[in-house]
């Protein structure tokens, strides 16, 4: 490996090309020189790193590798460059700390699927993810779920609290006493508001009546 980097004209093409293509990219796409420089050095480390590719390709040919390595972070500027303006403007709507708390539950539901389809994949190239990374991802589901679980009960107490009052009024007002006032007769009285003719119709105009009809027989059937 080191012999086939250290050959002349890639000790010299490789920094030129990194440099030279750097500058090319910082400008036209508008982004950090720095950041870039550094970027385009990661892919010099690819042909030292145990890849599962051809051998042949990383010993013979390490720079196409670093070829390769400097085409996917090209595809990543100019794709980073594209959707720019919409990061920005949801940086913009929806804060810096709610951004980066999406991305954690997203990056949460990644590793559940890799743990569900290939648990292999993590170990192998992340050994250490259940330290530091593991504990935030986790972290951040358990929040959500308890924001979910307090969106449920807020919605629960919501559904008691105007169930409650719906009953409250509407026995006042048709019934002219309280719900714990209300007896039998009084059901009666309200069921003689609704014919069940009337009804039925109601039902029959909506198309509901054979819909009805249909889970009964199925009922029935069962």
């Amino acid at each position: 490996m080191m012999d086939a980097l250290s050959q002349s004209w890639l000790t010299i093409a490789l920094p030129i090309a990194m440099i030279t293509g750097s500058m090319l990219v910082s400008k036209f796409l508008k982004l950090s020189l720095l950041g870039t420089i550094l970027a385009a050095c990661m892919p010099l480390a690819l042909p030292f790193v145990d890849l599962p590719f051809s051998q042949e390709l990383t010993h013979r040919n390490p720079h196409y590798l670093i070829g390769a390595g400097w085409l996917v972070l090209m595809s990543l500027a100019v794709g980073w460059v594209v959707v720019r303006p919409l990061a920005s403007s949801a940086l913009q709507n929806f804060g810096l700390i709610k951004c980066a708390y999406v991305i954690l539950l997203a990056a949460a539901l990644a590793v559940v699927g890799l743990l569900l389809g290939n648990p292999v994949v993590l170990s192998t190239y992340v050994p250490g993810w259940k330290g530091t990374a593991g504990m935030v991802l986790l972290c951040a589901s358990m929040l959500s779920m308890s924001l979910a679980l307090i969106r449920f009960f807020r919605a629960a107490v919501f559904l008691a609290v105007w169930s409650f009052v719906s009953l409250v009024l509407a026995s006042e007002i048709f019934l002219g006493k309280l719900p714990q006032q209300v007896i039998r007769e009084d059901i009666d009285k309200i069921e003689d508001l609704f014919p069940s003719a009337k009804v039925n119709a109601i039902l029959k105009k909506y198309g509901v009546e054979d819909d009805i009809l249909r889970v009964r027989e199925v009922l029935e059937e069962s």
